[in-house]
């Protein structure tokens, strides 16, 4: 959808300026909402031509740049620490996880990994803590993997079945992820795939 590409371009300028990619994820979230509103007040979706939608596409990755620093400078100025950069901070309740990759011989890094502490409260959702963890192995290239780092925890989070069982919900994400990156690859002619493994841990569950 539109926010999710919102999000896919301000965590893509949040990396070239060396953001750490866990956190570049976890901020892109919130800014595409933040131009999420904006959009709906502005109408940036609204066009007529190709020319119209080249020039409103121009208007939005400028305006989602604009708001990665506005963020970033207003959290950087503020005393109050945001409610979900907290969850990277340490508590007595949080799962310790470490991470590493290692590119050897190959021209380009195609793999990813990511780890979200605290699912729900990253989402403003309602429950007890999920700490996700997952790891994406590219072929081809970075196309696939970048979308499914992107979306699956969102599309897993979406399911009906999230909070009763996850198991089903992760499913779900895996389908509708799919899904969804087939269409994109069908329109704009992309070759990549990936290999995912998800972990969801509760209190109580594995």
């Amino acid at each position: 959808g539109i926010n999710a590409e919102y999000g896919n371009w301000a965590a893509a300028y949040l990396c070239k300026l060396d953001c750490p990619l866990n956190f570049a994820l976890v901020l892109s979230y919130h800014i595409a909402k933040e131009v999420e509103l904006l959009d709906t007040s502005q109408n940036f979706t609204q066009h007529d031509t190709e020319q119209g939608s080249q020039t409103v596409a121009s208007e939005v990755a400028r305006c989602v740049f604009n708001k990665v620093h506005q963020v970033c400078s207003r959290w950087h100025t503020t005393s109050e620490i945001p409610y979900f950069v907290k969850e990277y901070m340490l508590d007595d309740n949080k799962i310790f996880a470490g991470s590493c990759s290692d590119q050897n011989r190959r021209k380009k890094m195609e793999d990813r990994h990511i780890i979200i502490p605290n699912l729900n409260n990253l989402l403003q959702m309602e429950g007890k803590r999920v700490s996700y963890h997952a790891v994406y192995d590219g072929h081809g290239g970075i196309d696939a993997v970048q979308y499914t780092l992107q979306h699956l925890h969102l599309n897993i989070a979406k399911s009906q079945h999230y909070a009763t069982d996850p198991a089903k919900a992760i499913e779900e994400g895996f389908i509708l992820t799919d899904k969804n990156f087939v269409q994109k690859a069908n329109r704009e002619n992309l070759r990549s795939g990936t290999t995912s493994v998800v972990i969801m841990i509760t209190s109580t569950q594995l």
